[in-house]
């Protein structure tokens, strides 16, 4: 059995993962999917920022699940990129990815778990050969590469998906898998 990396498309509202299992010269995907999280119904009976942690407390205990259950010894997630309008920072979305980052920080404090991550740019030329691939560009090469992975999904979590499956294979060359995958002496 090679070594498991939890790969990460960190996200509140969608948070894409995938755990891919390494060897010395292969990666054998076993799972992808798409963690999901709604803001309350009940918006006036519940302040924002009560609601944003119950959100990333959901995220935590399923990341947690797979670690647990697949014996990750690494996560690799797409680095964080800041939306925008035009000139315009999107301000939410930000906060956003700042608390699905914590929740990644906090699960690899927990579980001692080191983090590579790549750029969404580093991504789509790892796996298309150009920084300017499309979403479809990608969701073709690892779809090539591991077979009809995304069968059943729609297309929102079909792109988090992707990317989480991405994230890893951008990583292959970081010093950290790279160590990871060497076969035991």
């Amino acid at each position: 059995m090679g070594v498991r990396v939890l790969g990460c498309d960190p996200g509140l509202a969608s948070f894409g993962v995938a755990i891919i299992e390494l060897d010395a010269v292969s990666e054998r995907l076993l799972s992808a999917g798409v963690v999901r999280t709604k803001p309350s119904a009940k918006k006036h009976k519940v302040l924002a920022s009560d609601d944003t942690l119950r959100r990333a407390k959901e995220i935590y205990r399923k990341l947690d699940e797979l670690v647990r259950g697949y014996n990750v010894r690494a996560i690799a997630a797409e680095s964080m990129s800041y939306p925008r309008i035009g000139n315009q920072m999107m301000v939410k979305q930000i906060q956003q990815l700042g608390v699905a980052w914590g929740i990644l920080a906090g699960l690899s404090c927990a579980h001692g778990l080191a983090v590579v991550q790549c750029s969404p740019q580093a991504l789509k030329k790892a796996l298309c050969d150009t920084s300017t691939a499309s979403k479809v560009d990608v969701q073709l090469a690892i779809a090539s590469r591991f077979g009809c992975v995304f069968d059943g999904m729609n297309k929102g979590d079909l792109e988090h998906a992707a990317d989480a499956i991405g994230a890893v294979l951008a990583c292959l060359d970081s010093d950290v898998l790279t160590y990871a995958r060497r076969p035991a002496a």
